[in-house]
Order: structure tokens, then C-alpha cells, then sequence
């Protein structure tokens, strides 16, 4: 019970150093993997916050969702507004402590490329990597300036089996 105590306030720690945008207090989390029961409380701790990742991300993407929503209706609004302002002669909608006025701006640049004569187009070449390309001469031993392997590990993370 003291490891589930232990993991949530180190959890609660790192949630919030992430929150407020500081270094997250890993040197706490250094030093409980020198004993047994550190790598444990360790390994619960790394799955909560992965957990803890995961639920924020769900939550970012529904943020981000109404946030584009909302956006949409407010465009909406605007254009509605424009128009029922413009269908008036002084481009004026009055409310009682409220005003909408319509002015004249600078004309937007609206094209259509599909429609534009050659002069008016300008070349534009882009080069990028080919990935599948370099990792085969690499592979193959060939080296090619600006490009390597570099060694990368994965971690998982296994419950041990209890032995009787």
C-alpha cells in the first residue's frame, strides 16, 4: 500500500512539473531504481504516467476538436453578420448596447493556378532524402555523407512471475 502511496506522489510530481513546464524530478526516480523496491515502484510508476500521457492526449484531442468547432461557428457568425450588414445601405446592424459596422478593406488576392498563363508561374524544384534508397546502400556497406545508423534501444517493461 505504501509503494501505491509512494507512486502516486511521484506521479502528482511529475504531472505537475509537466504542467507548470519544469524538469520533471527524476533524480527521485534515479535513485529508487538502486534498490529492488524501486524498480517495481519504478515500473508502476512509468505505466501510471504513460497512462497519465494517454488520458491527456485523449483529452487534448477533444480540446482540439471543440476548438475547431468553435472556430467554424464563429466564421459562420462573422459571414452572417457581413452579409446582414451589407444588405444595408450604411453597412450598420444596431443592437441596444451593441454596433456592427462594415468598412471597406484591402482586396484579397484570390487565384486560381489552374488558370494562370505560363508567365505568371514560377518554377520550383524540392529534393528530399530517399529514405528506403540510403538505408539499403547503408545496409549494404556503402557510406554516404550526412547519413548513418545510429544504435537506439526500446524499453519494456515485464511483471515477474511469482516462483513458489
Amino acid at each position: 500500500m505504501s509503494q501505491d502511496l509512494e507512486t502516486l506522489s511521484l506521479l502528482h510530481k511529475i504531472e505537475t512539473a509537466a504542467i507548470e513546464s519544469c524538469d520533471v524530478a527524476v533524480d527521485e526516480i534515479i535513485l529508487s531504481l538502486e534498490r529492488a523496491e524501486g524498480v517495481d515502484l519504478t515500473a508502476s510508476l512509468l505505466e501510471r504516467v504513460e497512462h497519465s500521457a494517454e488520458h491527456y492526449k485523449a483529452k487534448a484531442k477533444q480540446y482540439s476538436a471543440i476548438h475547431k468547432a468553435l472556430e467554424a461557428t464563429s466564421a459562420k457568425m462573422r459571414a452572417f453578420i457581413k452579409d446582414a450588414a451589407l444588405a444595408k445601405d450604411d453597412m450598420l446592424l444596431e443592437g441596444v448596447e451593441t454596433y456592427f459596422r462594415v468598412s471597406r478593406a484591402k482586396s484579397k488576392l484570390e487565384i486560381d493556378e489552374s488558370l494562370l498563363p505560363k508567365e505568371f508561374l514560377r518554377p520550383v524544384t524540392e529534393y528530399v532524402a530517399d529514405k528506403a534508397l540510403i538505408e539499403s546502400e547503408l545496409n549494404l556497406g556503402n557510406e554516404i555523407p550526412g547519413a548513418k545508423f545510429v544504435e537506439s534501444f526500446s524499453l519494456r517493461s515485464y511483471v515477474k512471475r511469482k516462483v513458489a
